[in-house]
């Protein structure tokens, strides 16, 4: 389950994040990605709301892991290196478009709704200057990447039965 960290629900996220985990679900916190109260997130977390996000029952590795890529200004660009989401993953929004990943000018893959979705045959180059995300499923780095894109009892995306 993805938890989107939008600041006014904050003080909640530590609850959900322990009802979630005693049913044994995967609970990853997304810093919020926008404008509020005339701030720019994830760059502008108060140092109170970063210590929400960092105190939610207990982070894991991936959970701090994204929060604090999310929260670095000075943030890595995976831009031209050859890259699996699209081919492996995809991002899909409410309205059925679908786009290779999450970052600013992501390739579309087409339309859930219409048909026209479809994953890439191969990996491409990463179109992104900055890239949302640290667990990026790049070429010949998979054995960082994989352990975060498993579902337990089931193969994971190079094969291998978690």
């Amino acid at each position: 389950m993805n938890y989107v960290a939008y600041p006014p629900i904050l003080k909640k996220m530590a609850e959900y994040k322990k009802a979630v985990e005693e049913i044994e679900i995967r609970f990853s916190i997304l810093p919020y990605n926008g404008e509020f109260e005339d701030r720019k997130y994830p760059q502008d977390y108060t140092g109170l709301e970063k210590s929400l996000l960092m105190g939610a029952g207990g982070l894991d590795d991936v959970n701090k892991d994204t929060i604090d890529w999310k929260t670095d200004e000075k943030r890595s660009s995976q831009k031209g290196q050859l890259c699996r989401m699209g081919q492996m993953y995809a991002r899909f929004y409410p309205d059925g478009e679908v786009y290779r990943c999450c970052g600013n000018g992501a390739l579309r893959s087409g339309n859930l709704l219409d048909g026209t979705f479809k994953l890439l045959e191969e990996p491409l180059l990463c179109e992104c200057d900055n890239c949302p995300c640290w667990k990026c499923m790049l070429v010949d780095k998979e054995d960082y990447w994989v352990k975060y894109w498993i579902n337990p009892g089931r193969t994971n995306l190079i094969g291998k039965v978690e």
